[in-house]
């Protein structure tokens, strides 16, 4: 780009590592000058609005729910969908294809070497899995793979 953003806009997310790493977010855009705007989109209602209207605690029974959303009332209608997208500026014009996995480096896709791995499909998967369930050694010493 030949210019720096000024605007960073995000759904904000309610998950503990997402608060966290929207913050770290927020604080170097302090740093560089760029504002930042986020924006309640995948829930009915703000869940920090909620947790604030019922003195930080989450609800945890349903007579506690419908009382919460009593008090925070309906929710906002959606918006109207746009009339027209605007076109891309040309600084943004250019190739934005998914890239290939030869374009990531492997050299052959990995379904090709899990099919010499597990050949077959469902019904073949289910077979082994049969064969193994009746190897009593097998389930005594199975350990989850460490991943």
């Amino acid at each position: 780009l030949s210019k720096p953003p000024r605007l960073l806009l995000w759904e904000r997310d309610t998950e503990p590592y997402a608060i966290a790493r929207d913050k770290a977010i927020c604080e170097l855009a302090e740093q560089c000058g760029i504002e930042v705007q986020t924006f309640v989109g995948h829930t009915l209602y703000d869940t920090e609005e909620a947790l604030r209207r019922n003195k930080g605690k989450a609800p945890s029974t349903m007579p506690g729910i419908v009382t919460l959303v009593k008090a925070l009332g309906e929710p906002p209608q959606p918006l109207a969908p746009p009339s027209k997208v605007p076109t891309l500026a040309p600084v943004l014009s250019g190739n934005f294809d998914v890239p290939t996995l030869k374009d990531m480096g492997y050299k052959e896709q990995p379904t090709q070497r899990a099919s010499r791995i597990f050949p077959g499909g469902e019904s073949a998967g289910s077979a082994r899995m049969a064969k193994s369930l009746k190897d009593a050694a097998f389930i005594r010493t199975f350990e989850k793979p460490k991943t």
